[in-house]
């Protein structure tokens, strides 16, 4: 939520309340608990995080959702905690399947500049510096030209 990460948790905590009450469709429910998992991320609550994001993603799995822009936050959270926990293998990259389908000609959504970044560092942490640098350009470029200051703040860092 545009680094007011507390603004962020109360927000998302509200969400799943509701979800709690009425019981949104899977994929709703999925993009519920994805959105609070990033909320206690930038708390630097990793295991809080984790678990909402194993659920988002059997959720996702059964509403049989593809990677695309509605998956973007649980995409982008999953690699945040992989990278974390250390836990940046290219096959279980989740940032690495959005990039492939952001191949698809879907270049300039910010969701794709985010994966990139978050791609380019996991790749960093393997050693792979080309791949690395490669992504990280295209991060950049894609992530200065957003909108929100969040993910320009991100081109920065």
């Amino acid at each position: 939520m545009q680094r007011r990460s507390g603004e962020g948790l109360a927000f998302a905590q509200r969400a799943m309340a509701i979800n709690e009450k009425n019981r949104l469709p899977q994929y709703l429910e999925a993009a519920v608990n994805a959105a609070l998992a990033n909320a206690w991320l930038d708390q630097n609550d990793y295991v809080r995080a984790e678990k909402l994001l194993i659920h988002a993603g059997a959720l996702y799995d059964q509403a049989q959702v593809q990677p695309s822009v509605r998956t973007a936050d649980y995409i982008v959270a999953l690699a945040r905690v992989h990278l974390r926990t250390g836990r940046a293998v290219r096959p279980n990259n989740c940032c690495y399947r959005s990039w492939l389908f952001g191949r698809s000609g879907q270049y300039q959504w910010w969701w794709h500049g985010e994966s990139l970044y978050w791609l380019s560092r996991a790749e960093a942490k393997l050693g792979e510096t080309q791949g690395a640098q490669t992504h990280r350009v295209d991060a950049v470029r894609m992530l200065q030209k957003s909108t929100l200051p969040a993910l320009r703040w991100l081109a920065l860092s």
